[in-house]
């Protein structure tokens, strides 16, 4: 079986939500569900999202509002940002890399071959700016 079917069959099997935070537990990161802590509220966000930490580091890997167009990811960021944490956005999607591009974060690719993400972080300047909205 090659690597892609391998994965494929794996995303089948669990459902792709837990397969991906099966993979953010063997990476060495914490999933966090909605409720779990004050800036991921249950009001914003449903149970089928991945969004993982790593000692001050939040990577926020597939997310959708429970109310889109009504503000919860920037709220998201915001707090994020209030509580002294670092959000990273991994393999973002649809205009989310216009909106980080637009708001001056950085890209980068990490990895490589099947162990490729892309990551968009802000800058220290941005983070602390948030912060005192």
């Amino acid at each position: 079986m090659t690597p892609l079917a391998a994965l494929v069959e794996r995303a089948i099997l669990m459902g792709p939500v837990e397969a991906m935070r099966a993979d953010e537990r063997v990476a060495g990161n914490s999933p966090i569900n909605p409720g779990d802590v004050d800036w991921l509220p249950v009001l914003d966000w449903p149970d089928d999202i991945v969004v993982s930490m790593r000692g001050k580091k939040v990577r926020i890997i597939a997310i959708k509002a429970k109310y889109p167009s009504n503000g919860a990811f920037s709220r998201l960021i915001t707090d994020i940002a209030k509580a002294g944490l670092t959000p990273i956005i991994v393999e973002p999607m649809f205009v989310m890399p216009d909106i980080l591009k637009r708001w001056g974060w950085s890209r980068q690719i990490i990895g490589s071959g099947f162990e490729r993400e892309e990551q968009w972080r802000p800058s220290r300047a941005w983070l602390v700016r948030r912060a005192m909205v």
